[in-house]
């Protein structure tokens, strides 16, 4: 099940020169420092004239949804998935 979010999250992030986006390296949400386990996919997404970057990631044993907007150099987390129905 999606529960969304959009919450502002502190993530630290690498920004290597060979890739055209930032690698999360750990989540900040709630309180607590998350690892981040795997990035399984990256996209960008446009609207009205602005970019963002869209990251489904493992953190913390869950599948959630990461934003990054380079404008305002900004993370926000939009949803977290459960197992639940």
């Amino acid at each position: 099940m999606r529960q969304p979010l959009g919450e502002p999250v502190e993530v630290e992030a690498r920004f290597p020169p060979e890739r055209a986006y930032p690698v999360p390296r750990w989540v900040r949400w709630r309180g607590q420092r998350e690892p981040v386990e795997a990035v399984h996919l990256v996209h960008e997404r446009w609207e009205a004239g602005a970019r963002s970057l869209i990251y489904a990631l493992t953190v913390g044993g869950r599948w959630v949804e990461l934003r990054f907007d380079p404008h305002r150099a900004r993370w926000y987390l939009d949803a977290v998935h459960s197992e639940e129905p």
